[in-house]
């Protein structure tokens, strides 16, 4: 098993905790079972924890991962807005992963604090 996801639905959004090896073939897997969640339960807005994620992604591949799948990912997406919580350690991949994803069309954001995710998501 690559990835386990634990997904429970709050008020107006999915939040989402995933665990597993980090990588491209892992994260594109759970994005895509994450969207198909999300349009089963009518959510367009997810958070998605990954801080029990083994390992790191490169700039490189996280910048190829974004050009390469969120173009896909878009067609079948309805998402609103999506937040990612990761640990502080990931604080500036995160935010290239951020500006990456925002500039393929994607209301995305990061975050190192579960709650000042649920804040944005709830604004």
């Amino acid at each position: 098993m690559l990835y386990d996801l634990q997904i429970e639905k709050e008020s107006d959004f999915l939040s989402v905790k995933i665990s597993g090896i980090r990588n491209s073939n892992t994260i594109s897997k759970a994005a895509k079972e994450i969207i198909e969640t999300c349009k089963i339960n009518k959510c367009l807005k997810v958070i998605i924890d990954v801080r029990e994620l083994e390992g790191r992604m490169s700039i490189l591949e996280s910048y190829m991962f974004v050009s390469r799948e969120f173009t896909h990912l878009k067609q079948f997406s309805s998402l609103e807005k999506a937040a990612v919580v990761d640990n502080k350690e990931s604080k500036k991949r995160l935010k290239f992963f951020e500006r990456t994803a925002n500039s393929f069309g994607f209301n995305l954001r990061t975050f190192v604090e579960p709650d000042e995710a649920r804040e944005w998501m709830t604004t």
